[in-house]
């Protein structure tokens, strides 16, 4: 069995473990600039949790509740989400519930590593201590993973429910997946959409489990909470969807990913709308065609990976929701076969610089350059900038090389 263990030197471990430890890298980094270089306000989202259970306890609007240092910062899920906050309110003060919700972030993540080390292996792909290391490293310390951690936010566990529920689905255990994605969509709405793997799969009853499930927890949440308060989380929602950041064009500073950004840049006056429509009609029918052929595990993976790129990039989605990319991506760092693997490498490798116009122009601006060297700089970065980040610029570029892998596929 050791003679066949990936280590970091192989050349099939290597480039791998180097997108990996670059997230990381990133990840500290980013922790820095959060902490030395931006108005940072630590647990700043936990905080609108933490104040939206206190005032639900309280008998008061838990919409309306917000931290007193962040009063854009509102309790934005289903009624019934409240529940499962809850319990943060008891505490007197919002700490004690912000290292919890830490210790379950961590332990959500180290299971879900687990979960895919072991995929791996059934995969016949035996990795090294080291690359196992990593793989935790990155689910925990990646320039995705940390600042959801020091944000105090969800996005890890929900990266978590949708990986294991696409993992489980390929395992065939359809009501496990199921339930992991209907609970994955309860707390963010859009993994909802990845009900098209089983549509494509024709895995009925994982559809119905998943249907099911959804939509019993509305209507508990309706019993509990009123067809009112639905309505209200509804037009929040909608507003967030057509999220008027975008009109104008995007401020280049916004951590947004969403190929909306570049639409935005180039017809600043369409309405938000328009642009996800746009953006849908760009991304649906390639990612569609990836499903033509998913017969064995590789095509499978390439499929959902395209899905998850798909949905980050047509919803209005920060940086902070790419954790949902997580599953499908880390088993192809190892798994993703010739033509289009060193494509696919090169753009998770660019999309873990999740930077802006805004934070590349203020570490330029602190650093001892002089000037004409930052003007030389700003005048290169900019226009890049303006019109996309790194972190979209990789995902088109896996987005692309899971379209190529499927072309040569069919040429074959």
């Amino acid at each position: 069995m050791s003679e066949n263990i990936l280590h970091i030197t192989d050349s099939k471990g290597r480039w791998p473990a180097l997108v990996l430890l670059s997230g990381i890298i990133f990840g500290f980094i980013s922790g820095i600039y959060l902490v030395f270089l931006s108005p940072f306000d630590l647990g700043a989202d936990y905080k609108a949790y933490y104040y939206a259970a206190r005032a639900f306890l309280e008998g008061g609007d838990f919409y309306v509740a917000t931290p007193p240092d962040y009063p854009d910062h509102h309790f934005i899920y289903q009624p019934i989400v409240i529940l499962l906050a809850a319990p943060f309110g008891l505490f007197d003060t919002w700490v004690p519930g912000y290292l919890i919700q830490i210790g379950l972030t961590t332990a959500f993540a180290v299971v879900f590593g687990r979960l895919i080390i072991t995929y791996l292996k059934q995969n016949d792909v035996y990795l090294s201590r080291s690359i196992q290391s990593l793989i935790y490293g990155y689910l925990l310390f990646s320039v995705f993973s940390l600042p959801n951690i020091l944000q105090g936010q969800v996005n890890i566990q929900v990266g978590v429910l949708v990986g294991a529920g696409v993992l489980y689905l390929e395992r065939r255990r359809e009501i496990v997946s199921g339930v992991l994605l209907a609970l994955a969509a309860t707390l963010k709405i859009f993994p909802a959409a990845f009900g098209v793997l089983y549509l494509r799969d024709q895995s009925w009853r994982g559809a119905t489990v998943a249907i099911g499930t959804g939509l019993g927890i509305i209507l508990l949440g309706i019993v509990g909470f009123g067809v009112d308060s639905y309505l209200r989380f509804t037009s929040i929602l909608f507003n967030r969807f057509d999220n008027q950041h975008f009109v104008g064009g995007l401020d280049p500073g916004a951590s947004f990913v969403t190929l909306r950004r570049p639409i935005s840049v180039v017809a600043p006056n369409m309405s938000p709308s328009l642009m996800a429509l746009i953006a849908a009609l760009i991304l649906l029918p390639p990612m569609l065609y990836l499903y033509f052929d998913v017969d064995n595990t590789i095509n499978w993976l390439i499929a959902a990976m395209g899905t998850a790129i798909t949905v980050l990039l047509v919803f209005p989605s920060y940086f902070l929701y790419f954790p949902i990319l997580y599953f499908p991506l880390i088993p192809l760092l190892f798994l993703f076969p010739k033509p289009g693997r060193r494509v696919f490498l090169t753009g998770a490798f660019v999309a873990n610089a999740a930077f802006t116009l805004r934070h590349i122009s203020t570490v330029v601006s602190a650093s001892p350059l002089p000037d004409s060297v930052t003007s030389v700089l700003a005048a290169i970065y900019t226009p890049i900038l303006l019109f996309g980040t790194p972190v979209l610029y990789g995902s088109t570029l896996m987005f692309i090389a899971c379209v190529v892998h499927q072309y040569q596929s069919d040429e074959e």
